[in-house]
């Protein structure tokens, strides 16, 4: 599989997720439920695509009386000098990016541990940094400045952020960025990041709220450490005004009913779509030709002239790039159906797969052009076969 198709189809997957999840499973209040949806549906975003496959093999529908017969891509190729960035140097410009900015915030943070003083408040480690920050805890280290609140305050800010190292919800974070630099060009990738903070700021709230003296204090801590705090560093506390008021509703809100665990459901027919839509195949097979015997293949198969590699040949000396999608840098496969009758000859050539106007053309003149096949035969008998025959082009720069 192209890195493209990787990469379109991955964002694919994040957009699904962050849409089904937005829409259906956010307004609930099943904390737990909402993080492992988000985490599977990240990893399944960007597992699912493996199951794309290009390579097509020959098959034998032994089930009707027309053989169908797929052949693995023929890449043609051409050669081009350019000084200007593919769409695939522009991704990984952007990629690249993402990672050094990610880089910067962890040396930041490492920085930051450096110069912090570590000590110990009710019996949890602490580090208080030698600047004004926003209390936030990453990996096992929090960081608070701990003579700046008073000590109902400070016990419920080291509630909050214990539920997040407890919880490891750096993981989830993490995660979370890797999200937007792998698809720093889809809008959904930066949504759904946030979906993944906020839920893990629920969870910390839900957590640390059992364990307070006063929910309601716990709200008006919230208030008072956002209004109080410095915004010049923040990473695993997220107190901007929106979001901390979301996260007031939702310490308000009451317990979903169990019933709503049905639109759940949607999951899992979700999924299925999205293997189909990366695992689709222009011709449905059903026997591989690994299963059947050299013999009966000689026999079975239609032929081009002497090998496959002949028919591999005659595309490629053939086949030419066409000037405009040369000019436009345009790459990808076109999959191209005929009909070998009885007597060998190509009929009706049909593009099942195309890519441009000028490249589905070009194809449909070069298969135009094949001599006569040797036919496939059944039981010793002539008969027609469905031949597909996808073909690459690329341009070698």
């Amino acid at each position: 599989m192209d890195s493209i198709t990787y990469i379109l189809l991955s964002q694919l997957g994040i957009a699904v997720l962050y849409l089904l999840y937005k829409l259906l499973l956010s307004g609930d209040t099943f904390l737990r439920a909402h993080r492992i949806i988000l985490l599977g549906g990240v990893l399944f975003a960007y597992l699912y695509p493996l199951a794309y496959s290009p390579n097509l093999h020959a098959h034998i529908n032994t089930l009707s009386g027309r053989y169908n017969v797929e052949l693995p891509a023929i890449e043609v190729s051409a050669d081009v000098l350019s000084s200007s960035f593919t769409l695939f140097e522009i991704y990984l410009c952007g990629v690249a990016v993402g990672l050094l900015l990610f880089l910067v915030r962890l040396l930041s943070i490492i920085y930051l541990r450096m110069r912090s003083t570590g000590l110990y408040v009710e019996g949890v480690k602490v580090y208080d940094p030698a600047i004004d920050v926003m209390p936030f805890s990453f990996g096992s280290a929090i960081f608070v400045n701990v003579k700046k609140y008073e000590a109902a305050m400070l016990r419920d800010i080291l509630l909050h952020e214990c539920a997040h190292v407890s919880r490891l919800h750096t993981v989830d974070l993490v995660l979370g960025e890797l999200v937007v630099i792998l698809g720093w060009f889809n809008p959904l990738a930066w949504l759904l990041r946030r979906e993944i903070r906020l839920v893990l700021e629920f969870l910390a709230d839900a957590r640390a709220v059992v364990r307070t003296a006063s929910a309601k204090d716990y709200q008006y801590h919230l208030l008072h450490a956002a209004q109080q705090s410095s915004r010049f560093f923040q990473w695993g506390a997220y107190f901007n005004d929106k979001m901390l008021s979301q996260r007031i509703r939702k310490l308000n809100q009451r317990d979903s009913h169990l019933a709503r665990r049905c639109c759940y459901l949607i999951l899992l027919p979700a999924s299925l779509f999205m293997l189909c839509v990366a695992y689709a195949r222009p011709v449905t097979t059903t026997q591989p030709l690994a299963a059947v015997s050299e013999n009966s293949v000689d026999k079975a198969l239609p032929q081009f002239l002497h090998s496959d590699a002949d028919l591999m040949n005659f595309i490629v000396q053939n086949l030419v790039y066409p000037e405009q999608a040369l000019k436009d840098k345009v790459e990808g496969r076109v999959i191209v159906q005929f009909v070998i009758d009885i007597d060998g000859n190509v009929q009706s050539p049909t593009i099942l797969r195309g890519l441009t106007p000028e490249c589905d053309a070009e194809v449909l003149r070069v298969v135009g052009l094949m001599p006569r096949w040797i036919p496939a035969q059944q039981d010793g008998v002539a008969v027609e076969s469905n031949f597909v025959l996808p073909i690459m082009f690329k341009i070698n720069e």
